[in-house]
């Protein structure tokens, strides 16, 4: 997954909210589209919340966590990405 540098204003709550769920759909979209990518096992929202956040990743080769499977449990605030 590629890293961009993003500067978002946001007149309200409602708006920065809209904004970071559009933000992490499209980062799930692209994490469940990169076939290259063999770390990341799976990342989903509970419940359909895009706020809280499921994941899988494998450990990197050549490390001591070769071949370990690490669950997430990731919450994310309507300032995703940028804080």
């Amino acid at each position: 997954m590629s890293t961009q540098e993003i500067t978002i204003t946001c007149n309200n709550k409602i708006e920065s909210n809209f904004i970071a769920r559009k933000r992490i759909q499209l980062d799930l979209n692209e994490i469940k589209n990169d076939t290259e990518n063999t770390s990341i096992i799976f990342a989903d929202p509970i419940d359909d919340n895009f706020f809280h956040l499921e994941a899988a990743i494998s450990g990197p080769i050549s490390t001591p966590y070769e071949n370990g499977v690490f669950l997430l449990d990731l919450k994310l605030t309507d300032q995703y990405p940028v804080r």
